[in-house]
């Protein structure tokens, strides 16, 4: 089990990402932010990228990354993509920028930022709802067949 979480080579389903990876996620991520809330934990351990990081948040992040990263690629394996695309996602892991102050930001920047989140978003409703290729491709065989 432990290598479905970190193997970045074949492919997985769509039911196998929500099943072994979104909800799971989901559900920790949620307990992480009520864990933190319970603890009224005032105290931040890291406001990177203008979001604040509780110690249980920043653990489970840190925990998460590398199999969300590695379950990510072998979606895109499944729908024939490579696994590269996951760089569209690192713009919104490595800044935000403050909506109410963009005219502090130069405008290049600003754009480029706001292209990637807009691919970021179209990958990711192509990684949780297009169907995988049918057979075998180029990164392996289907996870879907029984044979």
């Amino acid at each position: 089990m432990f290598s479905f979480y970190t193997r970045t080579d074949n492919r997985i389903s769509r039911k196998a990402l929500w099943l072994a990876v979104v909800l799971p996620f989901t559900a920790l991520t949620y307990g992480a932010i009520y864990a933190e809330s319970v603890l009224l934990r005032q105290d931040t351990a890291l406001v990177f990228a203008g979001t604040s990081y509780g110690y249980i948040s920043l653990a489970l992040t840190l925990i998460l990354a590398w199999p969300w990263f590695a379950t990510s690629v072998r979606r895109f394996h499944d729908i024939n993509m490579s696994g590269w695309w996951n760089v569209f996602y690192l713009p919104m892991y490595l800044w935000v920028p403050d909506f109410l102050h963009l005219d502090g930001y130069p405008l290049a920047i600003t754009a480029a930022w706001g292209i990637s989140v807009a691919i970021s978003f179209v990958l990711s409703l192509m990684q949780l709802f297009r169907p995988g290729t049918f057979g075998a491709n180029r990164f392996g065989i289907d996870p879907l067949d029984i044979d």
